[in-house]
């Protein structure tokens, strides 16, 4: 009975599109599968940059509540301000191109992971949570190049989002020599 019922509603369904399509003047907005395409393959870069964007402001936040040196606080603010800036970049420009979070096994993973790792900075105090703390940013900022480069970019099909992504692969840049700068920093002053 459901299968009948289920084949029924699936074979009004066909005819009725088939119909609205043979009707002259009655054909679809031009790009709207185009779009709804975008916006599901888009969906997954999005969630991805919204999980990375979410977890350094959060990892930010933690540093400064940590009280660390004025250098380690220096670059968790600008951190904070950067990442919290391309967050609503990134969902302005989501939400204009129809493109909303995805939660795949990837973002999830994602997800727990950067809540593992800030749950093991949380433990720390002093020099070893900023030791720590800078070689996951570090750790990150690496990982999170690599991502953008071998598979954000690469699966992107909105030329805005595309834009926004080597935009902030630009920034994440930038965060992993500052990051590095700071373990050299930090590695020559415990000799």
């Amino acid at each position: 009975m459901k299968t009948t019922v289920l084949f029924t509603c699936l074979s009004a369904a066909l005819i009725s599109a088939a119909a609205f399509a043979n009707q002259p003047g009655m054909t679809p907005p031009a790009n709207s599968a185009q779009s709804m395409s975008t916006a599901r393959s888009d969906a997954e870069p999005v969630a991805i940059l919204t999980a990375v964007n979410d977890h350094e402001v959060k990892a930010a936040e933690m540093a400064l509540a940590k009280k660390p040196s004025a250098k380690v606080a220096e670059y968790a603010r600008m951190l904070h301000g950067e990442h919290t800036s391309n967050q609503v970049k990134t969902s302005e420009l989501a939400s204009a191109q129809g493109a909303s979070t995805s939660e795949t096994p990837a973002v999830a993973a994602l997800k727990a992971k950067s809540k593992a790792k800030r749950e093991e900075l949380s433990k720390l105090e002093g020099a070893a949570f900023e030791k720590a703390y800078i070689d996951a940013m570090v750790q990150d900022h690496t990982e999170v190049l690599a991502k953008i480069d071998d598979e954000l970019l690469p699966m992107t099909t909105d030329a805005e989002l595309s834009k926004h992504l080597r935009d902030t692969r630009t920034h994440i840049a930038k965060h992993l020599e500052q990051a590095k700068e700071l373990a050299k920093a930090n590695a020559q002053a415990s000799r």
